[in-house]
Formats: C-alpha cells, sequence, structure tokens
C-alpha cells in the first residue's frame, strides 16, 4: 500500500472522536472534512455538514463521530481513471472523493481544489456562476 498523502493523514481522527475534538481538528486544519478511521480501516467521512446536523438536532458536542457520520458515502475504486472520477465529483459536486482499493483501504483522496485548478474547470465554473446571475432578476 502506498503511504498517504500528508493532507490526508493529518484528516485522520478515530471513530471515538468527539464530535467536539473533530470540530476543534478542523478549525486547526481550516478544513471542513475528516476522515475516519476503526484502528487502520477507513470507515468513512465526518463533513462540517454532518456537524452542523447533530447541533440542529440539539446531540451533545461529547458524542463520538461514528454516531452522526453517514452511513453511505461515494468513493471511488483505484482501478478508475482519474478523468472519469473527476467527471463524477463535477456531476454529484462532491467536495472530496476518497479512493479505495479493492480491500476498501483508504489509499487516496481527490478534493475539489485538486480539480478545480484544471483552468477550463475553472473557466466552465465562471460561466455557470455568470449564467445564473444573469438569470436572477435584479434587486430592488
Amino acid at each position: 500500500m502506498n503511504p498517504l498523502k500528508e493532507n490526508i493523514k493529518s484528516r485522520i481522527i478515530a471513530k471515538e472522536t468527539t464530535i467536539i475534538q473533530a470540530l476543534k481538528k478542523m478549525e486547526e486544519l481550516a478544513v471542513k472534512l475528516l476522515f475516519i478511521f476503526d484502528r487502520e480501516q477507513f470507515i468513512g467521512i465526518l463533513s462540517i455538514g454532518d456537524i452542523q446536523r447533530s447541533v440542529i438536532k440539539n446531540i451533545d458536542l461529547k458524542t463520538s463521530v461514528i454516531d452522526i457520520m453517514r452511513p453511505n458515502f461515494t468513493f471511488s475504486l483505484d482501478t478508475e481513471r482519474k478523468d472519469s472520477i473527476k467527471e463524477k465529483m463535477i456531476k454529484f459536486r462532491i467536495e472530496c472523493m476518497p479512493i479505495l482499493n479493492n480491500n476498501k483501504q483508504l489509499v487516496d483522496a481527490i478534493f475539489w481544489n485538486d480539480i478545480i485548478s484544471n483552468t477550463a474547470i475553472k473557466k466552465e465554473k465562471i460561466q455557470m456562476i455568470s449564467d445564473y446571475l444573469s438569470e436572477k432578476p435584479a434587486a430592488t
């Protein structure tokens, strides 16, 4: 197995991590997403949205992250072509795509910033925003 990149390793938390600990780690790293592990096994993703939903539901911040993470998440396999992974991310607006091997071990992750750095995609996104704004009625 290839060693994980530092930007992935730094985001790893244990399933027993509390919501408040995860929130502090997100703040420390200035990220909105963490990878949850059960010992050496990747089990899911925790997003800032998961934490927001738990706060709205008045869940205690000392609750373990495994209790608030979504059980299903989108991932790609390391056998998939990078361009098809990027297309899937754009189509479903996925901020981070975990890349798993056949043993469901996390081997990589592609972040939105990785694909948005592509100039053509930037231009397309700018055009989409421009089109959207031009369709909105002017504020009165």
